[in-house]
C-alpha cells in the first residue's frame, strides 16, 4: 500500500498527490504487487515506526507499506521514503534525498527500483529513460523522456532524419544513425553532455548500430561493399571487421547479454527471418521459422528469451522465443506494433505501436501483460530503448 505522502510543514498537495500516484504507478506495473486500499481508521503522525498503527493494516492483509515524507523550502526538495514489511512490522528500506522541486519523479523513480530489490533481490529499472524518435514536421529526432513518459526533452535538433538510437550499458552514450552530412552515417553522442563523434565516412549507408554489453564495441549494417552486410567496430570507429558475407540484406544486429553470440535478420532465404551467429561471424544459424517476415531482435538482459516484430495477416505483432527457437510465444494482438526492447533488468519490454492511431511508445511486462501507452501527443514516436539510469 502507497500510503499519501506527509508535509513536514507547509503542505504542498501537488508534490504529495505526484509522489503518491507515481510510486503507485510503478509498483503496480511492476507486477509483484497489487494496490491495496488505504484503511480508513490508519492514523500517522509520522514515517518513522511508532507513529503509526500497524494493526489495521494487518487486519486488512497489507503485506508492504510505502510511507513517504516532504518538505519544501524554495526550490530545495527533502524526501524521506520508507518500505515496512507489515506481517513482520519491520522496516526494510529507508531513503531520504535532497534535490530540486523538479526532481521529484526522478526520486520517486529511484525509491521504486529500492523497493524492488529489497522485495525481490533486483532493481528495478524505472529510474532509467527511453530514447526514442519522434517525428517534428518532415524531420526525426532522438528525444529522451522518462520511462513513464514524462519529461519530454530532445537530443538532437538538426531537422535531418534521425534514426536507430541505441544506448551504452551505462546509460550515458547512445549510437545511432544519421543524415544530417548526407548519406547515413553512424554517431556516437554522449546524452547528458551533448559531445558527439562521427563514426563512419563512408559512400555506402551505415544503419541499425548496436553496443555490446561492455560498450567497446558497435555492431552495425552496411553497404559500404555493395549490399547490406554485418559489420563490427571498435566504439571510436576503428577496428572494423566485416562479420557476413553474401548476396542477401543482413541487417538489425543485436548482442546476447554475454557479447558471445549475435541476433541479426537476413533475407538470405528470400524472405527477412531471424538468425544468430558468433560474434566472430561464424556458425549462423536460424532461430525464427514461422511467419513469413520477422525482423527488430532483441535479446533480453537475462538471456532467455529475444522479443522481435512478425508479420500476422498483414501487420505486425510481437513474439517471444528462446534463444533455441523453442517456445515462440506471440505478445500483442492489437495494432501494428513493432521495435521492441527490453528493460535493463529483463522484466519489461517497450515498444512503438498504431493501435490508437499513429505510433506510440507503450510498455508491457516480458509475458505481454499490462500493455500500456506512456507516450502523449498526437505525433509519431517510435524505435524506444531503455537505458539503464547513468
Amino acid at each position: 500500500m502507497v500510503a499519501k505522502p506527509l508535509s513536514d510543514g507547509k503542505e504542498e498537495p501537488a508534490c504529495a498527490k505526484e509522489l503518491g500516484d507515481l510510486l503507485s504507478f510503478d509498483l503496480s506495473f511492476a507486477g509483484p504487487f497489487e494496490p491495496a486500499a488505504d484503511p480508513q481508521q490508519v492514523r500517522r503522525r509520522g514515517i518513522a515506526p511508532g507513529l503509526f498503527d500497524f494493526a489495521p493494516l494487518e487486519a486488512a492483509a497489507v503485506d508492504f507499506l510505502v510511507l513517504s515524507g516532504y518538505t519544501v523550502a524554495g526550490s530545495t526538495l527533502t524526501v524521506e521514503l520508507r518500505l515496512y514489511h507489515v506481517p513482520s512490522r519491520s522496516l526494510k528500506v529507508a531513503k531520504r534525498f535532497t534535490a530540486t522541486v523538479k526532481e521529484l519523479r526522478q526520486i520517486g523513480h529511484l525509491f521504486s527500483d529500492e523497493i524492488l530489490l529489497a522485495v525481490t533481490g533486483k532493481r528495478g529499472p524505472f529510474s532509467g529513460g527511453i530514447t526514442l524518435v519522434t517525428r517534428k514536421g518532415g524531420a526525426k529526432e532522438l528525444a529522451l523522456m522518462d520511462y513513464d513518459g514524462h519529461n519530454m526533452r530532445p537530443l538532437t535538433g538538426n531537422g535531418s532524419l534521425n534514426l536507430h538510437p541505441d544506448c551504452a550499458a551505462g546509460g550515458a552514450e547512445i549510437v545511432y544513425t544519421s543524415y544530417k552530412n548526407g548519406g547515413p552515417d553512424l554517431y556516437r553522442r554522449e546524452i547528458y553532455q551533448g559531445s558527439e563523434a562521427r563514426l563512419t565516412r563512408s559512400a555506402g549507408g551505415n544503419i541499425t548500430p548496436a553496443f555490446s554489453p561492455d560498450g567497446r564495441r558497435i555492431a552495425f549494417s552496411s553497404s559500404r561493399d555493395g549490399n547490406a552486410e554485418i559489420y563490427l567496430m571498435n566504439r571510436d570507429g576503428t577496428g572494423l571487421r566485416r562479420l557476413t558475407s553474401n548476396r542477401a540484406i543482413d541487417v538489425s544486429p543485436c548482442w546476447s547479454p554475454d557479447g558471445r553470440e549475435i541476433a541479426f535478420v537476413s533475407d538470405r532465404l528470400g524472405k527477412p527471418q531471424i538468425f544468430i551467429m558468433g560474434a566472430d561471424g561464424q556458425n549462423v544459424r536460424r532461430l525464427t521459422t514461422s511467419g513469413p517476415y520477422n525482423v527488430n531482435p532483441s535479446w533480453s538482459p537475462l538471456g532467455d528469451r529475444i522479443v522481435y516484430s512478425g508479420q500476422v495477416e498483414g501487420t505486425f505483432q510481437l513474439f517471444s522465443i528462446m534463444p533455441d527457437g523453442r517456445d515462440n510465444v506471440r505478445l500483442t494482438a492489437v495494432g501494428r506494433n513493432e521495435n521492441p526492447r527490453w528493460s535493463p533488468d529483463g522484466r519489461f519490454v517497450v515498444f512503438n505501436s498504431s493501435r490508437a492511431g499513429g505510433d506510440g511508445i507503450y510498455l508491457m511486462r516480458a509475458d505481454g501483460s499490462a500493455q500500456i501507452r506512456v507516450s502523449s501527443g498526437a505525433g509519431s514516436d517510435a524505435e524506444p530503448v531503455w537505458a539503464a539510469a547513468r
